[in-house]
């Protein structure tokens, strides 16, 4: 049995698959947030549903060193930017974020923004 084995059922209706879904783990340094967030998103992509999992701790962003992604940048940044102007859209978010195959299964990942020097983007 897994995490998602405890999710609360949903009624389904055929607009329900345009409605986005959000996971939001918080909680103090160093109890888990980051490998929680990344098992689920691992989970629910197995189950075939489309993942986007978002770095968005500004304290210490470690998604992409977990996954090993090099040069990872700062996708929540860029992200942030476009949003502020309102010119967010699914492509940019597609091209913003760096895809993870598996399994024939995929998720995508929004990378956040390591350096102290930049955390004032996070707003």
């Amino acid at each position: 049995m897994t995490l998602v084995d405890f999710r609360v059922p949903q009624e389904s209706s055929s607009s329900s698959s345009d409605i986005g879904k959000h996971i939001v783990c918080w909680g103090s340094s160093g109890s888990g947030k980051t490998s929680l967030a990344t098992n689920l998103a691992f989970e629910f992509a197995m189950q075939g549903k489309r993942v986007f999992l978002v770095d968005a701790d500004n304290y210490h962003p470690s998604i992409a060193s977990l996954l090993g992604l090099i040069d990872s940048g700062s996708g929540i940044a860029a992200c942030l930017r476009l949003c502020r102007k309102n010119r967010m859209t699914k492509e940019d978010l597609l091209r913003l974020s760096q895809k993870i195959e598996f399994d024939n299964k995929s998720i995508h990942v929004v990378t956040g923004i390591p350096a102290l020097s930049r955390w004032t983007e996070m707003d």
